[in-house]
């Protein structure tokens, strides 16, 4: 997994197929999350329409409910939460993982640059 993080860090961007929870109902719908080092972008696969694009700041938050060993939630900048889904635990970690290191640099990066 480790290996997939760094090839993902490597070249700056990831891309993982998730199911979105639309409407606090129970209909998941298909997205694709895009990481890259200044931001990502969550867009739905059946229309290609682009629900969220955001950089990445101290202010994104991303749990893991406890119980729910695919799902995480995602908290953007402006406070809104999007419960999201994996296809396995391993693919949840991974892109967890993924987007806390692109969180982490681009913090790091933005206060090398005011020092």
């Amino acid at each position: 997994m480790q290996m997939e993080i760094n090839t993902y860090i490597s070249k700056g961007q990831a891309a993982f197929n998730v199911l979105l929870l639309i409407d606090s109902s129970d209909d998941w719908e298909p997205t694709t999350l895009f990481l890259r080092r200044s931001g990502y972008q969550i867009k739905i696969n059946s229309t290609e329409a682009v629900l969220i694009t955001e950089k990445i700041s101290k202010e994104l938050s991303i749990k893991v409910p406890c119980g729910h060993s695919i799902q995480f939630v995602l908290t953007c900048a402006d406070g809104s939460s999007h419960p999201l889904s994996t296809y396995n635990v391993r693919m949840r970690d991974t892109l967890v993982l993924t987007m806390g290191t692109f969180q982490n640099k681009a913090l790091e990066d933005k206060r090398k640059g005011r020092a």
